[in-house]
């Protein structure tokens, strides 16, 4: 049991299954929920919505593996599940629901590029 907590300890292939599908319970409801909220407040049709949970699913599968599988220096090698965020939820709700689907997404465009700049200019 003592190798179960280093960096590449081996979990039992129970223990292993059973933590895999609470990950991808957590990641199905954490990645639903954000779309399906912003997509209905948007006025979105159920198809377009359909759409964009495919594709956050697939990105958010894809963002798993490079932590747990790292790029270069990109991904820490644990078991993080990657999904979307709920912090926006409100705002993007309301942002949607007033101006469309478009102007949500260009604010988080926009928000994503000035977080970037800010994150390039942090010592740590």
């Amino acid at each position: 049991m003592e190798n179960l907590y280093k960096l590449d300890g081996k979990v039992p292939i129970l223990k292993a299954i059973l933590f895999g599908l609470k990950h991808i319970l957590a990641m199905f409801v954490a990645n639903l929920s954000p779309i399906t909220l912003i997509g209905l407040a948007s006025s979105l049709k159920q198809t377009e919505i359909a759409f964009l949970l495919q594709n956050a699913m697939f990105i958010a599968g894809i963002v798993t593996l490079i932590q747990l599988y790292p790029i270069w220096k990109i991904g820490p090698r644990l078991p993080i599940v990657m999904s979307v965020s709920f912090n926006f939820v409100a705002i993007l709700t309301y942002v949607g629901a007033t101006y469309g689907y478009a102007s949500a997404m260009g604010a988080v465009l926009i928000g994503g590029l000035i977080e970037g700049c800010l994150g390039l200019l942090a010592r740590y």
